[in-house]
């Protein structure tokens, strides 16, 4: 860590208001509070955002663990956009604002006057991002759809679960996906706004972003009859593959590059051989069996202290509870408490500072 006096937040002098709900739009200005802007989460009365009440909830928060880690640092104010003096508020905030995010479905914000043409009429300089599940324009631009609609229209839940059905990912992708692409057009405006004092007008589509992290995967198909376990990246592959230890845990194997497969056949006392079988697409099945074989003899425990000292890509996976008593989580504090759990920090280290929330959450009524 550095001595020298703290430099201002990089988005200090930036103002969000956000009208968005779920995970998307929140997630976008959370990275944006962690950037050091301040935000203005507006949320409906009398309960707020939808997402406070998806389970499991925290008693003594009082509303949902999701949604407390996403309202981190930012200003709440309760506004009902169908009450003239609460619709004047909104339309206040966002004349004093540097950024809008808005989360409607197509053509519902020009209805409030929240939308991108009316806005930057009397804010020129204001940069609008829309987050909708399939972007502004086209022939699905009105659907309903939440994350699980726009990994299905991007072929992106075909590539998951096991030989005989697609399952639903732990984790949103489109959601999270469009909520950090969002965050780096919005910076990407703020920079030529710095310049020029020109605004922009951001489309960002979910299943869009769905699309973008397949980047590699997509360009390459799909065959129709392939089973899912049969992708590089999904256990056809001994060197990326996922292995039971003896005390019903697992560890993670991606020793993809020849020097990392070959310290890990010698670290699983295998023959030398096997490595020249690496990336050989018919040695797979034998190979996976065999490396399989070795892991089942340790526990996770012992195999995680045999691969501290061998580099060849090697980690017992944890479970979620766990993951705060990481020696690296915890030696760069990239965990904090919340409620009964721990939620991620920020993730940006700029100047050798880990970037942290610049305004207390607090929530605000107005009528």
């Amino acid at each position: 860590m550095h001595d020298d006096p703290i430099p201002a937040a990089l988005l200090d002098a930036v103002t969000v208001v956000d009208f968005t709900r779920y995970l998307p739009g929140p997630l976008c200005t959370l990275h944006l509070a962690w950037l050091g802007a301040q935000v203005v989460h507006v949320q409906r009365p009398p309960y707020g955002d939808p997402l406070r009440q998806v389970p499991p909830i925290d008693t003594d928060l009082g509303m949902s663990i999701a949604s407390a880690s996403l309202e981190r640092g930012k200003q709440i104010e309760m506004l009902d956009l169908t009450s003239a003096d609460d619709l004047a508020r909104a339309h206040q905030l966002c004349v004093e604002a540097d950024v809008v995010v808005e989360g409607f479905r197509p053509g519902v914000a020009a209805k409030y006057g929240l939308d991108a043409a009316t806005l930057r009429s009397t804010n020129p300089g204001l940069v609008h991002c829309s987050i909708s599940c399939y972007g502004q324009d086209g022939p699905w631009a009105t659907r309903a759809g939440h994350d699980a609609n726009a990994e299905a229209a991007t072929g992106l839940l075909w590539r998951t679960g096991p030989a005989d059905r697609p399952i639903l990912p732990p984790v949103q992708y489109a959601d999270i996906a469009s909520g950090m692409l969002a965050t780096t057009a919005i910076c990407a405006a703020l920079v030529r706004r710095a310049g020029s004092g020109i605004g922009a007008t951001i489309d960002m589509s979910m299943a869009e972003a769905a699309l973008a992290v397949q980047a590699i995967s997509l360009p390459a198909g799909a065959d129709p009859g392939e089973r899912r376990e049969q992708g590089l990246l999904t256990g056809a592959m001994a060197c990326y593959n996922i292995y039971a230890c003896a005390d019903d845990s697992w560890c993670a194997v991606a020793a993809m590059e020849p020097h990392f497969f070959a310290r890990l056949i010698d670290a699983l006392e295998l023959p030398s051989e096997l490595t020249a079988q690496h990336l050989d697409p018919a040695a797979q099945p034998q190979l996976i069996e065999r490396i399989g074989d070795r892991f089942a003899t340790r526990t996770g425990d012992v195999w995680e202290q045999v691969f501290a000292s061998i580099d060849a890509c090697v980690t017992r996976i944890d479970a979620p509870d766990r993951v705060h008593l990481h020696p690296q989580f915890a030696a760069r504090h990239a965990l904090e408490p919340l409620g009964t759990g721990h939620a991620p920090t920020s993730p940006f280290v700029i100047d050798g500072r880990r970037t942290n929330l610049q305004h207390e959450s607090q929530v605000a009524g107005h009528s």
